[in-house]
Parts: C-alpha cells; sequence; structure tokens
C-alpha cells in the first residue's frame, strides 16, 4: 500500500500548542523522506460550520466493574469527528489511498504496508513511554493499561472503500465513543475476526505519540476512562 504521496496531518495552525507540536515532528518526517499535506482543524471557533454529523453520549465500560459509564462529548471530541470525517470523505470522494495523522506523531521507521486496508501504525516503545504519553487513558478498556494500544486516530491509513464504510457507520447517529473507538471496532470486526490480540499483531511501530506536559495537548478529553 503506498500512501507516500498522501499523508495527511491534521493540525491548527492558530493554536500554539498544536504549532509547538507540529514544529517538533515535522523533521523527523522530512527525515526518512516524506512530504506531510496541512489538514487545518475543525475547532471551537468553526465547529457551527458543521451540521453533518448527530452526536450520542460518550460511553466506555470501566472494566474494574463492569460499569457502562456515559456524559455528553466535549466540543473539542466533536470538532475531532469532523476533523477526521472529513477526510474520510477526501478519500471517499477522491478514490485515493491515504494516510492520516495528528499533530503529535513522530515519525521513527519508513512506512511500508504489507496489505492495502485500515493500517495502524502508531505504537509505544516500552512501559515507561506509555506512562509518560497515555497515564489520561488508564481505565479505558483499550487504550489504558489492560492493553496498552496507541489510539489509533495518530497514524493509519484508509482505502476509499474503508473510508465510505466509516462514514455509513457514523449514521444516523454517531458511535457512542470517539473516532478511535470506531476504527478499533472496524478493524476488529471487518480485518481481525473479533480477536484483539490478532490487532494487537496487526499494528506497525511506525510511529510514535509524543506529549510535553508543560505544553499539555490541545483536545480536553476530561477522564477518558472516568
Amino acid at each position: 500500500m503506498n500512501i507516500d504521496d498522501n499523508i495527511w496531518m491534521i493540525q491548527n495552525p492558530k493554536d500554539k500548542v498544536s504549532k509547538y507540536y507540529t514544529d517538533l515532528v515535522l523533521p523527523s518526517w522530512d527525515k526518512f523522506g516524506y512530504y506531510i499535506n496541512m489538514f487545518d482543524c475543525v475547532w471551537s471557533d468553526t465547529l457551527h460550520e458543521y451540521d453533518y454529523l448527530t452526536f450520542d453520549k460518550y460511553e466506555v465500560l470501566n472494566k474494574y466493574n463492569n460499569a457502562l459509564l456515559s456524559r455528553p462529548l466535549y466540543e473539542s471530541e466533536k470538532a475531532t469527528w469532523y476533523s477526521h470525517s472529513l477526510l474520510w470523505i477526501k478519500c471517499a470522494m477522491e478514490n485515493k489511498d491515504i494516510a492520516i495523522i495528528e499533530h503529535d506523531v513522530e515519525c521513527v521507521a519508513p512506512l511500508d504496508f504489507e496489505k492495502r486496508g485500515l493500517n495502524v501504525f502508531g505504537n509505544y516503545d516500552n512501559e515507561s513511554e506509555w506512562k509518560h504519553y497515555a497515564n489520561r487513558f488508564t481505565l479505558h478498556p483499550y487504550w489504558g493499561h489492560r492493553n496498552k494500544l496507541v489510539p489509533f486516530t495518530h497514524a493509519y491509513t484508509l482505502t476509499p472503500k474503508i473510508a465510505t464504510e466509516l462514514l455509513t457507520m457514523l449514521q444516523p447517529v454517531v458511535f457512542k465513543g470517539f473516532a478511535d473507538d470506531l476504527l478499533l471496532k472496524y478493524k476488529l470486526e471487518k480485518e481481525c475476526d473479533n480477536s484483539l490480540d490478532k490487532v494487537k499483531e496487526s499494528v506497525y511501530n511506525y510511529t510514535k505519540p509524543i506529549i510535553n506536559h508543560k505544553v499539555g495537548n490541545t483536545i480536553d478529553h476530561g477522564h477518558v476512562g472516568f
């Protein structure tokens, strides 16, 4: 799967935190010879321009006590849904495979995908990296301590067919979670026979997320696992 000329980074050029991470990671992509296309994200000042999604609550199963917990989505979480789904629309309309990355993703190896499909290519190198980056996901059933997966929207590829299928899954009401959760649902059901172990084995270690806790991050997720 060759997406070398169609990699899109979701970022906010008006936000100093987003610009900090974008400037920090772009040299790593240059190092491996990749040109990164910039996609200006949907944000609080532009969210009102989009109305094609209907949102339900965010729900997550707390695996400590099997309690189903829910809350309304924050505005920044709704904006993230729009940012990713707009790129899915782009992929489907242009009929061209795409790679989507977020602004805090550092490239650590050449991108080499064996198959066309939903390829997830963000990972942690070790336990200390996970603890440094993902403490806020501790109670989440997939991004938390039990599985330590990097949330899939950090770095993934799509085909036009998959992009269309994901968009269909958003109708009439958006999936009760984040875009990461929808990508995992697709991966489990369509490509990995509902085996989480197969999902884990399929993740490529080509990028890793970074965070500077003094700088912070741009998306308010509250406590993802409550």
